[in-house]
């Protein structure tokens, strides 16, 4: 018995909390009182949605605005909540308010959750991480409150500002838009400068990562910063504007997404295209009329997402900066993989080899399952909806609610593992090997490869 105690690791209760929070959630969504019309959510769709506001992904079967009752679209935003914040910080913010002690094994949860590797003050960051929250998705409601008042009562303008701000700042992309345009997200406010610059300040904001805030916060000084927060900027930076220029190329002309909008507009959605990729999910334009090209480039800024221990899922930048760097020390001859004048551990090195690798396997195992199931599929949809579903993004070409039973669940499964974290849930599943092989080292093997 305290063996199995032991046994149960900080990541497996990462991996069962969530899978708890949504089979919550997906009961909750099928009760009558959930959907507008009165009536049982088929089981299904209701786990699917509640994993995609879980793991705040943005893939639908049902219009939002129109399906779910008041108290449907409560409990998806609660849901999105806990999952962009991570359900032990929720679980925090209780014991703050009561006073109660937050044990050690708690601090350990919190921090796999929070992806640092320190216990020091993780109970301090986890308290600046809800004020910081609530701070910014509270500015973020204002500003689309007085900006959506302008078209709705005061009422419902409140509600849809709040909605969106949580719903941005935790890169969800859950919209209450579909009542205007069907399963439109934001395109009604394409051409609109306020919502789309509020939108993706909140989502660059909510994928920066907590870390980052506290150290940008701390330090008064760029050079001060620590070496990940420089290349979260830096890859964060370089992937906008690199996106958001090709997006302006190869949509210039494409009169189905941005090519009748004035230069000014076309600006403005490229850049909103290369926000939204970050995982956010929101969409100014067609994602199904995006030209080939543009759903290529997309997709790897879906893969990509956005930062470690942030709302935002995919591979993470400082994964992809670690990896790209690395190969070019190789391509270099050096030994050393070195960033902003710091020397990257082999074991970095590592980690993110695996985590790239088991992301690439469950895409690609993930494409061909789906495609098997979905033969009328074009690839380039099957690629868009895998990689959207993985880098819980939650973009679409406008297929997710035409999917089968088991199409379904096979997204639901890939949303989960690109929330939860791929390695954290091969690490939660893994049994413990026997570590005897690490006493003694093996003569090198002669191989070639590349």
């Amino acid at each position: 018995m305290n063996r199995s105690k032991r046994n149960f690791s900080p990541v497996k209760v990462v991996a069962i909390g969530f899978a708890l929070l949504i089979l919550l959630g997906g009961i909750l969504l099928s009760t009558p009182m959930a959907a507008s019309n009165g009536k049982p959510t088929n089981f299904i769709d209701a786990v699917f949605t509640a994993t995609s506001a879980v793991c705040v992904t943005g893939l639908v079967v049902e219009n939002t605005a129109l399906y779910w009752s008041a108290f449907g679209k409560t409990v998806i935003i609660i849901l999105i909540q806990i999952g962009g914040l991570g359900f032990m910080t929720m679980a925090t913010l209780f014991s703050f308010a009561f006073r109660r002690r937050i044990s050690l094994k708690e601090r350990m949860v919190l921090a796999e959750a929070l992806n640092q590797n320190e216990l020091q003050g993780i109970v301090r960051l986890t308290k600046n991480l809800i004020i910081g929250t609530f701070a910014i998705e509270g500015i973020g409601a204002s500003i689309l409150t007085l900006r959506f008042m302008a078209d709705y009562p005061f009422g419902e303008a409140l509600a849809k500002g709040f909605f969106h701000s949580v719903s941005a700042f935790c890169n969800a992309g859950f919209d209450l838009f579909g009542d205007v345009q069907g399963n439109s997200s934001l395109a009604l406010y394409a051409r609109d400068p306020i919502v789309n610059v509020t939108v993706m300040c909140l989502v660059l904001l909510g994928g920066l990562g907590f870390f980052v805030w506290t150290d940008i916060f701390r330090c008064c000084s760029l050079k001060k910063l620590s070496t990940q927060t420089k290349i979260v900027l830096s890859t964060t930076a370089a992937l906008l504007v690199g996106g958001a220029a090709f997006v302006f190329a190869f949509e210039y002309s494409n009169p189905h997404t941005i090519g009748n909008m004035p230069l000014g507009g076309k600006v403005l959605a490229s850049f909103f295209q290369s926000v939204t990729c970050r995982t956010a999910g929101f969409e100014t334009v067609s994602q199904a009329a995006l030209t080939l090209p543009s759903k290529l480039i997309s997709a790897i800024l879906m893969f990509i997402g956005g930062s470690p221990g942030s709302t935002a899922g995919g591979i993470k930048t400082v994964t992809f900066a670690v990896l790209f760097f690395g190969a070019l020390s190789v391509v270099r001859g050096r030994e050393n993989t070195n960033l902003f004048k710091r020397r990257i551990p082999f074991s970095v090195i590592r980690r993110s080899l695996a985590i790239v690798m088991l992301g690439i396997v469950v895409v690609f195992v993930a494409m061909i399952a789906l495609s098997a199931l979905e033969p009328e599929l074009t690839m380039d949809v099957v690629l868009y909806e895998v990689v959207s579903a993985f880098a819980t993004v939650g973009l679409s070409c406008s297929v997710t609610p035409t999917l089968s039973a088991v199409s379904k669940v096979l997204v639901a499964v890939l949303m989960y593992f690109g929330r939860v974290g791929i390695l954290t849930f091969a690490m939660s599943i893994a049994h413990k090997t026997d570590k005897s092989e690490d006493l003694y080292t093996y003569a090198d093997a002669n191989i070639s490869v590349g």
